[in-house]
């Protein structure tokens, strides 16, 4: 370039700011980088773009292209080391069998409470009809000759 006129510095626009004439570009290029950016948080559903645009303290549509291939890296980083987060160890040996010793304990005091319960509700009733000794009859009645 000359000395009259110096190269202008390039500016990253705005994703908010490439309108429809510029979707007809050649995508494949770094230089119409943005308007790549653009169509695919265009293409993104809701609840993705809520994520992005949180991720990202604002709308993408304020962000530069640049920006937004940052959020979308750390969110990716984000959700991968989550993964492995949820398969990490934990002392679980020593904390479930101090929950299950607990469980069972109080599995055998109900029990031993309904136990309880049940005989003391069936000696009432049996004190109530009378039937503390069964009613037999003698075994001796029965083989007489008279008996058929």
């Amino acid at each position: 370039m000359t000395e009259d006129n110096p190269p202008q510095p390039q500016v990253e626009r705005l994703l908010g700011d490439y309108g429809a004439r510029d979707r007809n570009r050649n995508r494949l290029t770094i230089t119409y980088q943005p308007v790549t950016m653009q169509i695919f948080c265009n293409g993104l559903l809701l609840a993705t773009r809520q994520v992005l645009d949180t991720a990202s303290g604002g709308s993408i549509n304020f962000k530069t292209a640049t920006q937004i291939i940052k959020v979308i890296e750390a969110v990716a980083l984000n959700e991968q080391m989550e993964m492995y987060d949820r398969t990490g160890g934990t002392r679980g040996g020593l904390i479930d069998l101090n929950q299950l010793e607990h469980r069972n304990a109080q599995n055998i005091l109900t029990n031993k409470q309904i136990q309880e319960a049940v005989s003391a509700e069936v000696t009432k009733r049996m004190a109530a009809l009378n039937l503390s000794q069964p009613q037999v009859a003698p075994v001796n009645q029965m083989n007489t000759p008279s008996h058929p």
